[in-house]
């Protein structure tokens, strides 16, 4: 009997939460031209841009580690699953959809935006709440110890906990393989053409000048080829959390220590070119935050571990980037 009352009432809060987005979007969509803020406008694309890597990340996650039936939704996992996204925020998607929610208030800047998206971000939040209790009840001991760990939505928190708060070489390895760098580059690549069809905030950079993107671009992809084709002919590895088998130093590593990000960035920075819209330079600056952040770090770290004086030397000799 009480399973079935628990029952009845999340499906009576998944109806009001609903019906609640949908009047934030109706709403949205009805003033989406009143608001005259530019600098909460572009806040609000920013956090459109968040709500989209944080909505799509935990589905790949879940796919990936959360050994899900065959013919089920990724939400029904049958292991716990800390990694990825989730080593940054317990909640992504609930997370997500206060980012949407927020989004819209500082684009709209109406009063009925705002009122609506308060109860949106509520009822999420709350849920939230619920969330950690099921946690607890399913996984005991296991989610207790996460919930210390890891922030229940504040990011940024999440993301300087990822960093610091692994004390050996080997849980830093670890916690980069729950992150690809070609990952991050495919999904800000995707965002960044998303987001200038969607929402082509400000154009800036008219023709021929948009033409100067497609070098750019053209670049990225040769220097990224180059560079996974001496890594082969070299036999050591291209992926960031093992260990390389040999210092590579010729080639484009004589002009940059970080040949295969460099290219990334040169790609998403020539689209954004291309396109000429304010909004599309959000995928290379948050490209180049997160491998400064994330993986460059613990790449240097674990190759003066192993080349030691070889590495030092290197780095004396060669920029990080450019």
């Amino acid at each position: 009997m009480k399973g079935i009352l628990g029952n009845r009432k999340m499906i009576f809060e998944m109806i009001i939460l609903t019906i609640v987005i949908i009047i934030q979007i109706v709403l949205f969509i009805l003033f989406f031209h009143y608001g005259k803020n530019a600098p909460l406008i572009y806040i609000g694309y920013l956090c459109w841009a968040l709500s989209a890597i944080f909505g799509w990340l935990p589905i790949y996650e879940f796919k990936r580690k959360g050994e899900v039936p065959k013919g089920k939704s990724y939400v029904h996992t049958t292991v716990f699953v800390d990694s990825g996204v989730y080593s940054i925020v317990r909640h992504p998607q609930f997370l997500a959809g206060i980012l949407l929610s927020l989004a819209m208030i500082f684009i709209a800047q109406h009063w009925s935006v705002l009122i609506s998206g308060c109860l949106v971000i509520s009822i999420l939040y709350k849920d939230m709440i619920n969330a950690d209790q099921a946690g607890i009840e399913k996984f005991g001991n296991e989610y207790k110890d996460y919930i210390k760990r890891v922030p229940r939505m504040n990011f940024l928190i999440g993301l300087i906990g990822v960093i610091k708060d692994q004390s050996s070489i080997t849980e830093k390895k670890e916690n980069i393989k729950k992150l690809s760098p070609p990952t991050d580059f495919i999904i800000l690549l995707l965002l960044s053409i998303g987001l200038h069809f969607l929402f082509p905030i400000k154009k800036f950079i008219f023709p021929p000048y948009t033409y100067s993107g497609f070098l750019l671009i053209a670049f990225g992809g040769i220097i990224n080829l180059w560079t996974d084709l001496l890594l082969k002919r070299k036999k050591t590895t291209v992926k960031p959390f093992e260990n390389p088998a040999y210092l590579v130093t010729s080639g484009p590593f004589r002009i940059t220590r970080n040949p295969q990000y460099l290219g990334f960035a040169a790609i998403l920075l020539g689209v954004s070119i291309s396109h000429g819209t304010v909004i599309t330079f959000i995928a290379p600056i948050a490209f180049v935050i997160l491998m400064e952040l994330l993986f460059i770090p613990f790449e240097e770290k674990n190759l003066e571990r192993i080349f030691r004086k070889e590495y030092v030397e290197y780095k004396d000799r060669v920029r990080q980037w450019l």
